[in-house]
């Protein structure tokens, strides 16, 4: 998949099994207690390219944290004072 960004508009093109007639998938669980065997065809993804386009909206609030500082001081000695 290739995929262009500029701002807030994203294109992309892509392709599934561009090579392949089909795809078959086989997948098989050897487990003492539930075993299995489960093998998946499906002709109609063969050869399926695909084209998409996104924009994002930006919408409420808009929070910079950038600008943000912190001030982890602590300007107290942390003994307290016994004198009466």
């Amino acid at each position: 998949m290739v995929q262009y960004q500029h701002k807030n508009l994203a294109l992309s093109i892509g392709a599934f099994n561009p090579f392949v007639d089909n795809y078959k998938m086989d997948e098989e669980n050897r487990s003492q207690y539930a075993s299995y065997k489960k093998r998946n065809y499906v002709n109609e993804s063969s050869r399926m390219f695909m084209f998409k386009i996104n924009y994002s909206f930006s919408f409420g609030r808009k929070y910079n944290s950038a600008h943000k500082r912190l001030d982890n001081a602590d300007s107290e000695s942390g003994v307290m004072s016994t004198s009466k």
